[in-house]
């Protein structure tokens, strides 16, 4: 009944979210161009069985963050998978 509420909510205060409860990562991120992605997930591709997940979006980050390797990109971009 609130799960629609919530997410409505968290789409729209987004960066504030992630300022409040992840504020190490929040300083990583570029809020300004968030792209809200197809809910559906598909997790086996030779199956087929596909999962949906609540809220998931794509945003860049700020600065190229070095990867495993140590080396690091021209730039980022990470997905946020919230479940409510």
């Amino acid at each position: 009944m609130h799960d629609p509420r919530f997410k409505k909510l968290l789409q729209e205060f987004f960066a504030e979210f992630f300022w409040l409860f992840f504020p190490d990562w929040a300083a990583r991120f570029d809020f300004g161009q968030i792209e809200w992605l197809d809910k559906e997930l598909v997790s086996d591709a030779h199956e087929g069985e596909s999962r949906f997940v609540d809220v998931l979006a794509k945003l860049a980050t700020l600065e190229p963050i070095p990867g495993p390797d140590g080396r690091s990109a021209e730039s980022w971009l990470a997905l946020v998978h919230v479940e409510i």
